[in-house]
């Protein structure tokens, strides 16, 4: 048997000696973990956190046998020991906190049909190498994630400290750890290869050396074996100090980050560089603090500075210095001096600093790993950032300076793994660690660690709308401005981008239509675009489109600089988007035109009134929307509960919709992502997620924020008046109007913020702030004087932290400068005590004398005891072995500080008794210590002290403020009348906002004159500003505004009459508009957030220049500088009866583009706000009669469905696709039953209706109840039925809680609900829709069991008080009333299959009788097959070869070759995965890249021709990876520094991503594997082939056919489409023919598939139509479309009527002529009949065919 020896670092004398496991015994020890490992991974994670928890309190306790086994073991001075035991106890404590969350399955989608989800599975044994220099530190990084994770651990320590691991483990053990599950392997580096190669160990964690970190990766390398491997390796690490860094904060940190632990430490500070202009300064007090070092026994408390663990390490240390003396350095400290024990062949070593010192010195580029520091001059920023990445480490770096924005603009140019600001040698166990270059592989600690192992803040009310998910809304407004902008311009710098007028107005209607068809609003939908804005306004939108204007010219500029060449024809200039240009006249032309033909043409247009408030109509959009609202409210007839739904994208739309105080009220908006998104095959409105954001749970949420205030108001708590005051403190985050309040932004919790304070100032206050638009200045001033003292003060201290007498105003700061300095110099050789803190310790030694064991007894001391003395109390509590405890007030925020004995929960009285001895003995000594303490005098008085900082304080405040002013403003603050002009106008724009936002626009031409607000504290007396009166006056007309708010860059948007003024250097208003202007991003975090500094306009001046220009003008640019009208359109049936002679006809306002509108059917009028005449005035708050809560109507979500309770909290929920920072109101569901057994509930509820998904509610039946155990269902037996018992397997059983587990997370994660703990589960099948019976009856259609949701059942609602009509079962009509006369259906049956018919009679009560015009010749009804041939003829040429094939053509490999063409990741140098596959599969997603791949029947891979050409590019662009990886053993994932054949690897890797980002490879179109699609070539054959077939068709005659007595199965009205078309199935080449009379294809139209995806088709129609697309440049524009299976009758294969299959060629109806419609063309023919039908056939002349468009 082997054995090592540990030897004494202080004395060099052995210690003991260890016996090394041999192969056999490592072999059992691993088979005791494996089966170990069956038990540990079931054992639920809550039992793990408790055993681990439990683990940290008993290593608490152990403080003494660490610091003494890292004494003697490796040096460390006593006196430290305790540093290890907090950091251990902060990373596991982290961890822990963190366990349950992150080891929870990861919900990806979760849907009746699809469930996705990442679990985290542990994977086995683990083997973990922790290093000497902190052994339980780097034990504690991954042994707890580990077993967190489910997995049984080896840890082995160096042979420097083995016995660590045994007090480590020991400790496990003694938490309830199971012995097998973690163990330690004492074994020498034969028996580390071999545990690391073993084939049961599942991973590798290593902490040390370079070299070493090699050795074990070659030798898992060796093994062929696909485990995974964690590394964090050595360091160089350095630290940067510049100019205005806190030189002697900086000095003593980085010398502490250099020599603690003797500079035995991975991430200590290795390399120093400083600016030369601070370098003589930093390089002084370095010595100094270095000279103050004790370097001696590490068991001596005077010790700070012990032996190096080893006389190799030592030796190695004296050699680096050598070296560099040799090479020029010079040392500066005198270590015969000052460290006499520092001797030639010791472990002890002096720390020393060396200047001097250059890079090709061993000290500055290998790990010395000992105390020694070399310090660099520099002369700037990029010299020192070369200098600190010219190392082959990369773990940590530090950069010194006062200014966060100069550290973030240098760290993100380190190649390392952290970089800190002012700190150094500290690990973050929030953070992952994790090492960059040489320094690391993989990460530990952070949330991530566990990955190598296994709306913020009310988020419930934003809710991603899906089919059955809308509500039904009354009103649907939009804000069109934003569609506008996304329609015509794509929001990058490219300089090439262009785009048509004729583009951008049919985007602007399929936008349009497609909200319109998703929410299908039921008496009004009303279109608001920008007019004239008030002047208030105009101010930001001047910044925005000079902003907008330069940019789009940078990058055109910048363009040409680089060679491109670009397009002839202009750029869009989104500038044009602005009242009075050309662009927003023809707007208005089109969308009218638009509308008419909607409603002439799409019948879900015609019973709603419509209205155009355009960009004539002066008024912001979405201010006249409110402007309706408001008026529409004070009118007697108005419906309290009127359901509202605003689309728009300004943030201040929430603001509007609360002061509605209309709860039925919603925000329609786009999804918002986040950070990269991968390119999708189809962009545009139709594949756009939308939300809703539910106002009525924001009303709630607010409740519960607020509702505690009820207890403390002396005046009635009303939530109404409490949402107006959000309102008031929400403008002064920011608005549209007046800029946000310093130092207050809402990315940094300004609105929490100021909830806190309202909520502790309203009870001081006698009524609400504001009042329905009017502003209490008293009340207020309340408020802003309290966020004067948090947030102002704040900021102004953050920015002087360097001043030591400012951290005394902190919570956790110091007092006196020069008494700090003092204590702390002497500490550094004796006990040294204020005579106040004298005194308290009299008191802590009173208590600990008199205190009587097993008694919990707890002292307190006085409140807001003053810092230091906190930390002094803190300091021998510890010693003491007290706990040591702070509480804040409630009431007043003080600080109470305790401290209390520990409860002893030893159990055996004799060791009990032992302990306590060796505790009065350890006190005593401690006590002793203090009792001896020098006493330094406070050499100031508390009143002195307290008037002289707060004279410095207000000193230096006020010149904080005035620097503020006289940067920002040109404003001087002791100039009484230029800060009463500022203040003044704030507090006036103020109420100008409320007004607006509550009453409309209170002026006209009031606008906030600065670019900033006051400071906060200087809002003083604002009560002086109250009420004031403002002019209404006029608006700017359009051309004044155009003039006010455009750059000289948009000129052309102008008359030439005016444009000259812009740029003629003898404008008088030249001045107005610069070329350059400064920006200042002024604490935000986003470009278009910062402040344009352009000069403001002077009104006077502005109009006196236009008006001497003014007769330039031509007659139509006169006329657009009028205001206008807005437009109502009503449906007019009668319109539409008449004769072509007399129809009306709606003039294209594009002709040649856009069709003329035939038998017009939209009465155009002139549309006016209701008025307040007859005495009426505005409504505000609740109206009476409102539904609220639980009363709401169907559709709008309330909390109160289920009791409840809410919290605010730090909860991380995840929201736009990353986890939130701030706190959520988390809502916590009361278990209505949790007193109720399984038994019960199942005869409560099996096969009854509940309601699920909480809180938005969905009608569901029960079909099943369940729990971990067992599972109730019900047995139907005739006409009897009974609820019957299945046990669960334990396979069932963790199904059960894995279905359970998701919910709950999804719940907590997604919304912030806590469900609690589930113990009972319902089965339910969700109402899918309605669906209607041969009979006509309308049903409800629930999901197929099989598709069953696991729903906690206390998260299920019983009843709801208004139930949603449409899922209303319903008799079947009459059949006259079903089918009226002259009504339009389709024919389900015969040779007329899909033809469409006219209702001309009914036969009898269940017939009807009807009408078509079909072709006179049978022949000539016969559907055409071309679709189908050209299907066929793309098969037999577009050619697959199987893999295999492939892989010979190529000579590769197969797995190489599904390798390539599959995502290939490789870890960058900072560990992110880059994926340099091809992607052309995915097996895990089940996809193909169309036309690339696809998979064959038999489940084998198949290359097309296009993809075999792309592999063979790629495999001739990098060969040599091509080799790498065909060399490649084991499935390990690659790493950058395996590019071994590139001397730079990461250069390598970015070639790789460019060459994939030039082929476009991320945007090849991916799509399901079931998907089937017709190629581009193919699609433009079968459009010649349907305009061949449609041009005979055209010469076809027709008939009138009458057929009788047909019964409702045969008959599909349009508005039965839906739910009766959904079960087709399809195939490329059928024929259809769209089926609904709404939506955006014309009625009864038809065309080709030639797309086949999961519900929908892709489908070119067989003559243009205006909403038509160009499906991805695959067919011409205009003719393609994608549409719901349900939308089409399928005419190849009848599906849909009688099931009886068709004869094959049986003639069929195409085109069906009737009334007018002429865009029929027919249907696919089945067999004839079987029913005897009576019916006339006249001759009828055939209509010419027309364009769809």
């Amino acid at each position: 048997m082997t054995s090592f020896t540990v030897i004494s670092p202080a004395t060099q004398q052995p210690l003991f000696d260890i016996p090394c496991l041999s192969h056999s015994e490592i072999d059992k020890v691993v088979d005791k973990a494996t089966d170990a490992f069956r038990s540990w991974q079931k054992v639920p994670v809550t039992d793990r956190v408790q055993m681990l928890q439990q683990f940290c309190q008993l290593f608490k306790q152990k403080q003494e046998q660490v610091a003494e086994s890292l004494a003697s073991q490796m040096g460390r001075p006593k006196r430290y020991g305790v540093g290890e035991i907090n950091g251990v106890l902060e990373r596991a404590g982290y961890v822990l906190s963190v366990a349950e969350e992150c080891l929870k399955d990861e919900v990806i989608e979760d849907q009746p049909h699809v469930k996705r989800y990442l679990r985290k599975e542990p994977l086995g044994p683990i083997f973990i190498i922790a290093a000497w220099n902190y052994p339980y530190l780097t034990a504690v990084n991954n042994v707890i994630p580990a077993l967190l994770a489910g997995n049984p651990v080896l840890l082995k320590q160096s042979p420097q400290t083995p016995k660590c691991a045994d007090i480590f483990v020991q400790t496990l053990h003694e938490a309830g750890v199971p012995r097998e599950v973690v163990q330690v392997v004492h074994v020498d580096d034969d028996g580390a290869a071999y545990l690391a190669q073993h084939p049961k160990v599942k991973y590798v964690s290593f902490t040390g050396s370079v070299a070493v970190g090699k050795k074990i990766r070659q030798a898992i390398g060796d093994s062929h074996r696909l485990i995974g491997l964690g590394m964090e390796l050595g360091g160089k690490d350095p630290a940067y100090v510049l100019p205005d860094a806190d030189i002697d904060y900086a000095a003593e940190n980085i010398v502490d980050g250099a020599f603690f632990n003797s500079g035995q430490c991975c991430c200590s500070i290795e390399r120093c560089y400083v600016h030369e202009s601070v370098y003589d300064a930093f390089v002084k007090k370095a010595v100094a603090v270095t000279e103050n070092y004790v370097l001696g026994d590490p068991n001596d408390e005077k010790t700070t500075l012990g032996p190096m663990a080893n006389l190799r390490f030592a030796n190695n240390v004296r050699a680096h210095v050598k070296d560099a003396v040799e090479k020029g350095a010079k040392c500066l400290i005198d270590t015969q001096k000052y460290f006499p024990k520092d001797k030639e062949n010791t472990t002890y070593v002096a720390p020393q600093i060396l200047v001097n010192v250059t890079h090709d010195m061993t000290v500055m580029q290998e790990e010395t790993f000992g105390p020694v520091l070399g310090i660099m001059k520099v002369s700037s920023d990029e010299e020192a950032i070369r200098l600190m990445n010219d190392s082959s480490y990369g773990l940590t770096a530090s950069i010194w300076t006062s200014s966060p924005e100069k550290a973030v603009a240098i760290g993100d140019q380190i190649d390392c793994g952290t970089w800190f600001m002012n700190r150094c040698d500290y690990v973050d166990p929030a953070l992952a660690w994790v090492g960059a270059k040489d320094s690391g592989l993989g990460f530990s600690l952070s949330k991530q660690c566990f990955s190598q192992f296994t709306s913020e803040r009310y988020p419930m009310c934003s809710q991603l709308i899906t089919e059955n998910s809308i509500p039904e809304f009354d009103n649907l407004y939009l804000d069109m401005n934003g569609i506008i902008h996304n329609c015509s311009h794509n929001n990058s710098d490219d300089a090439h981008f262009r785009i048509t007028e004729e583009q951008i107005w049919l985007a602007i209607f399929n936008y349009v239509d497609h909200l319109f068809t998703k929410i299908k609003p039921k008496k009004l939908f009303f279109l608001a675009i920008d007019g004239v804005a008030p002047r208030a306004k105009m101010n930001q939108q001047r910044s925005r489109r000079f902003r907008t204007a330069k940019d789009a010219e940078d990058a055109r500029q910048r363009a040409i600089q680089k060679g491109e060449e670009l397009p002839d024809e202009d750029p869009f200039d989104s500038n044009c988007i602005t009242p009075g240009t050309e662009f927003m006249r023809k707007l208005t032309l089109q969308l009218r035109y638009f509308i008419s033909k909607k409603v002439s043409e799409d019948s879900n247009w015609r019973n709603v009134e419509i209205v155009l408030s355009g960009p004539e109509v002066p008024g912001e959009g979405e201010h006249k929307i409110m402007e309706y609202i408001r008026l529409a409210k004070a009118q007697p007839d108005y419906n309290n509960n009127i359901r509202h739904c605003l689309y728009g994208l300004d943030a201040d739309l929430v603001m509007l919709g609360l002061l509605s105080h209309d709860p039925h009220f919603a925000l329609l908006r786009e999804e918002v992502n986040f950070g990269r998104q991968r390119s999708k095959r189809k962009t545009g409105v139709d594949n756009q997620n939308f939300y809703l954001m539910h106002l009525s749970l924001l009303r709630e949420y607010l409740d519960l924020e607020f509702h505690s205030l009820e207890q403390s108001l002396s005046f009635k708590y009303d939530l109404e008046r409490v949402l107006d005051d959000f309102i008031l403190l929400a403008l002064f985050v920011g608005n549209d109007f007046l800029p946000h309040l310093p130092n207050v932004h809402i990315h940094e919790g300004a609105l929490g913020l100021m909830f806190g304070i309202y909520k502790q100032v309203l009870p001081t206050c006698s009524g609400y702030i504001q009042d329905g638009g009017r502003v209490d200045m008293e009340r207020l001033q309340k408020i802003l004087d309290a966020l004067a003292d948090s947030v102002e003060h704040d900021a102004y201290e953050a920015e002087h932290a360097n001043l030591l007498y400012l951290a005394g105003k902190r919570e956790e700061g110091q007092t006196e400068r020069e008494l700090l300095h003092e204590l702390e110099k002497k500490k550094r050789s004796r006990q040294v005590m204020t005579t106040s803190q004298q005194q308290l310790f009299f008191q802590v030694r009173e208590f600990v004398l008199e205190h009587q064991p097993g008694k919990a007894e707890s002292y307190h001391f006085p409140p807001n005891i003053k810092a230091r003395d906190r930390k002094f109390i803190e300091e021998l509590a510890r010693k003491l072995g007290l706990m040591y405890a702070t509480e804040y007030s409630n009431e007043d925020g003080t600080k109470h500080v305790y401290i209390e004995f520990y409860e002893n929960e030893t159990e055996d009285d004799d060791e009990e008794v032992s302990e306590d001895e060796e505790a009065i003995a350890a006190r005593d000594r401690v006590l002793k210590k203090y009792e001896s303490a020098e006493i330094i005098s406070d050499t100031q008085t508390e009143e002195e002290l307290d008037r002289i900082e707060k004279e410095k304080y207000e000193k230096g405040l006020k010149e904080w403020k005035a620097y503020y002013y006289k940067e920002k403003m040109d404003i001087d603050i002791d100039n009484p009348q230029q800060m009463e002009e500022l203040i003044g106008s704030y507090m006036i724009g103020i109420q100008w906002v409320l007004r607006y936002y509550y009453n409309g626009v209170a002026s006209w031409g009031w606008f906030y004159p600065y670019y900033y607000a006051p400071k906060i504290s200087d809002l003083k007396n604002i009560v002086r500003f109250q009420d004031h009166p403002f002019q209404l006056g006029q608006p700017f007309k359009p051309f004044e505004q155009l003039m006010g708010v455009l750059p000289s860059l948009s000129k052309k948007l102008l008359p030439p009459a005016y444009q000259e003024l812009m740029v003629d250097p003898s404008s008088p208003i030249i001045d107005f508009y610069p070329r350059d202007f400064d920006i200042d991003m002024n604490g935000k975090k986003q470009e278009w957030e910062a402040v344009v500094k352009i000069p403001f306009i002077d009104e006077t001046r502005l109009l006196q220049a236009m008006k001497e220009r003014e007769h330039r003008l031509t007659d139509a640019q006169r006329a657009m500088t009028r205001f206008g009208e807005s437009y109502k359109f009503v449906y007019d049936a009668k319109m539409g009866s008449e004769t072509p002679e007399k129809a009306t006809i709606y003039p294209s306002p594009l002709p040649g583009v856009f069709p003329d509108i035939h038998h017009c059917m939209a009465r155009e009028e002139l549309f006016h706000l209701p008025t307040l005449e007859g005495g009426l005035s505005f409504k505000k708050g609740l109206l009476d009669g409102a539904k609220i809560g639980k009363d709401a109507l169907a559709g709008f979500p309330s909390l109160q469905t289920i009791p409840h309770h809410g919290e605010l909290k730090f909860h991380g929920v995840n929201v736009f696709q990353q986890d939130s920072r701030n706190e959520t109101m988390v809502v916590t569901l009361e278990n209505a039953f949790a007193s109720s057994d399984i038994q019960n509930i199942a005869k409560l509820l099996l096969y009854k209706r509940v309601f699920v998904h909480y809180p938005y509610l969905q009608e569901a039946v029960v079909i099943g109840v369940s729990s971990v155990d067992a599972k109730y269902y019900m047995k139907f037996m005739g006409k009897k039925r009974q609820i019957r018992e299945s046990l669960h397997s334990e396979e069932d059983a963790t199904s059960w809680r894995n279905r359970i587990g998701r919910v709950e997370y999804l719940a907590s994660k997604r919304f912030g609900l806590d469900i609690g703990k589930t113990e009972v589960g319902l089965h339910v099948c969700v109402l899918r829709g309605m669906k209607r019976t041969e009979n006509g009856a309308l049903v409800k259609e629930y999901v197929n069991p099989a598709e069953d949701e696991l729903i906690p059942v206390q998260m299920c609602v019983l009843r709801v008080n208004n139930e949603d009509p449409r899922y209303k079962e319903q008799p079947p009509p009459p059949i006259e009333e079903e089918y009226p006369i002259g009504s339009q259906v389709f024919f389900l049956d015969n040779m007329y299959y899909g033809a469409l018919a006219t209702v001309v009679g009914h036969s009898s009560k269940q017939t009807v009788d009807i009408q078509m015009v079909v072709p006179r010749n049978d022949k000539d009804a016969v559907e055409p097959t071309f679709g189908h041939q050209v299907a066929m003829q793309q098969n037999e040429v577009v050619t697959y070869l199987p893999s295999f094939a492939v892989s010979q053509q190529l000579k590769l490999s197969p797995l190489v070759l599904s390798k390539i063409t599959s995502s290939l990741l490789i870890l960058d140098k900072n560990t992110q995965r880059v994926n340099v596959g091809l992607s052309l599969k995915f097996e895990g997603k089940q996809q193909k890249v169309l036309g690339y791949t696809r998979k064959s029947s038999a489940g084998h891979w198949e290359y097309s021709a296009k993809a075999i050409q792309l592999i063979t590019e790629y495999m001739q662009a990098f060969p040599k990876f091509i080799d790498m990886v065909s060399g490649q053993k084991g499935g390990a994932m690659l790493h950058v520094q395996d590019l071994v054949w590139s001397e730079n690897g990461p250069k390598e890797l970015q070639k790789m991503k460019a060459w994939l980002k030039e082929k476009k490879v991320d945007d090849l179109p991916r799509a399901g594997l079931e998907v089937e699609e017709m190629e581009a070539p193919f699609v433009k054959l079968l459009e010649d082939l349907s305009s061949q077939y449609i041009e005979k068709y055209d010469q076809v005659e027709f008939k009138k056919v009458v057929i009788r007595r047909i019964p409702r199965n045969v008959l599909m009205r349009p508005a039965e489409a839906e739910t009766r078309l959904g079960g087709q199935e399809f195939r490329l080449g059928d024929r259809i023919v769209y089926a609904l009379d709404s939506g955006a294809v014309p009625f009864a139209a038809k065309g080709t598939v030639v797309g086949v995806q999961e519900k929908v088709v892709d489908v070119v129609m067989d003559t243009p139509f205006m909403a038509g697309k160009d499906l991805d440049g695959r067919c011409s524009g205009y003719r393609g479309i994608s549409l719901p299976y349900a939308n089409v009758i399928n005419l190849s294969a009848a599906m849909v009527g009688p099931k009886q299959a068709p004869p094959a060629n049986k003639p069929s109806n195409h085109g069906a002529r009737n009334g007018h419609d002429h865009g029929s063309r027919g249907g696919p023919k089945t067999r004839g009949y079987t029913k005897q039908y009576h019916g006339d056939r006249d001759r009828q002349k055939p209509s010419a065919a027309s364009s769809s468009q």
